[in-house]
C-alpha cells in the first residue's frame, strides 16, 4: 500500500504499477485518506517504508512509531534524528538494500519485536 498524494518525481509510479505484471493487483495506491484510515493502516502494517530523498522533518516516521510499527526510512536530512535506534535508516537511492532490509524485517518477527 502506498500512502500520500504524488510527489515530486514520482509521476511514473501508477504507469509501472498498472502495467508490470508482477505488480498488477498487489499495489494500492491510496490518497486523501482520514486520521481513522491511516491509523488503521498503521495499527495493521508490518512494517512502513519511507524511501523519501529529502524530508524537512518525516512525520511518517514518527506517526509509524507512535502506532508501535517498525519503519524502515532513508538515512537522509533529519530523519536520523527521529526515533534513534528505533528506524533502520537505508540510502534512500540503495534499491537492493531497501530490498533486502524489507525481506529480513519481514521474515524475522524476533528482530522487529527487537528493535
Amino acid at each position: 500500500v502506498i500512502v500520500g498524494k504524488q510527489g515530486w518525481l514520482d509521476y511514473e509510479i501508477e504507469h509501472q504499477i498498472q502495467h508490470d505484471p508482477r505488480l498488477v493487483g498487489k499495489v494500492l495506491i491510496l490518497a486523501g485518506l482520514s486520521d481513522d484510515d491511516l491509523a488503521y493502516l498503521y495499527l495493521h502494517a508490518q512494517i512502513t517504508v519511507f524511501p523519501a530523498l529529502y524530508e524537512g522533518w518525516g512525520l511518517s516516521i514518527s506517526e509509524s512509531l507512535a502506532y508501535g510499527t517498525l519503519c524502515i526510512a532513508s538515512g537522509t536530512s533529519s530523519m536520523r534524528e527521529i526515533g534513534p535506534n528505533l528506524v533502520v535508516h537505508i540510502p534512500p537511492l540503495d534499491t537492493m538494500g531497501w530490498a533486502e532490509a524489507i525481506k529480513r524485517l519481514r521474515e524475522n518477527n524476533i528482530e522487529r519485536e527487537l528493535l
